[in-house]
């Protein structure tokens, strides 16, 4: 893996929240989503800091993930926060290269876009990086 952990990891963090049963009907996008891609969960911002210590190369990142649905739909996106929230605090992410060290959902903030009729959860989850060592 390189220094730049941002793409591995997403991978697999995408790839373990859509085989959550209760996030079976979310579409993955990659941007805000349109009426007909919902209920949707997206990817970013992403923030990587360098997490080195004396022997091995790390990295911390910060992914926001968005939860999206239509108005009315506040308990859908309550019990995907929930069940992601709960796939979050188990067991470490697996990656094919690196290993993560720590994993933590570290906020979560739910509302009501009156602008566009949509329900939203976005929540924050930090991943500490061990890529290995330096060369």
């Amino acid at each position: 893996m390189t220094v730049l952990a941002t793409q591995p990891v997403l991978t697999a963090l995408a790839a373990r929240l859509t085989a959550l049963p209760d996030l079976a009907g979310f579409k993955l996008t990659d941007r805000a989503p349109k009426r007909g891609q919902l209920p949707s969960l997206r990817f970013g911002p992403v923030r990587q800091e360098p997490w080195d210590t004396g022997s091995s190369l790390g990295t911390r990142l910060d992914i926001t993930v968005t939860l999206t649905s239509r108005t009315g739909s506040l308990n859908q996106i309550l019990v995907a926060a929930e069940a992601m929230a709960t796939d979050i605090a188990g067991a470490p992410l697996g990656l094919t290269e690196g290993t993560v060290v720590d994993q933590a959902l570290n906020s979560i903030r739910v509302e009501h876009r009156a602008s566009d009729d949509l329900e939203t959860a976005s929540m924050t989850v930090t991943l500490y990086v061990d890529l290995g060592d330096r060369a």
